[in-house]
């Protein structure tokens, strides 16, 4: 008798740190994902307008997404797109809620967030890519 509850507790032990494993060690799991977003908007504080792309990623890191337009003069908008908003259990896809965009023109930071991606797409006429 006491072996089958030794047997159960250790079964039941071991299911258990399979199942923490699996919601913590996957890349686009809740957990990495939240702790993802978390670190991301700390580093924002640390983000000054017109600072170059260099000097972002020096205090980002890389970003999770990158898109590229043209505007109406040829001017080079970069879009790097960080991670900001974890993903949650019930959700299995990205939308654009889990990003902050950082708009650079001219490889000189325009601004950020989703208001000023459009402001940008407005003043130099870049139809922004469907999420």
């Amino acid at each position: 008798m006491k072996r089958r509850r030794f047997l159960s507790a250790i079964t039941s032990s071991v299911a258990a740190f399979v199942a923490v494993s699996a919601l913590t060690s996957c890349a686009g799991s809740p957990v990495r994902t939240s702790w993802r977003a978390s670190e991301n908007r700390k580093a924002m504080v640390g983000v000054r307008p017109d600072m170059s792309v260099d000097e972002v990623s020096k205090v980002m890191g890389p970003p999770d997404k990158t898109e590229l337009y043209r505007g109406k003069n040829n001017e080079a908008i970069l879009v790097y797109l960080y991670i900001t908003e974890g993903k949650d259990i019930y959700r299995r896809t990205w939308n654009e809620s889990n990003y902050t965009p950082f708009v650079f023109v001219n490889d000189r930071l325009h601004g950020w967030g989703w208001p000023n991606l459009e402001a940008a797409a407005k003043t130099f006429e870049f139809i922004i890519k469907e999420r």
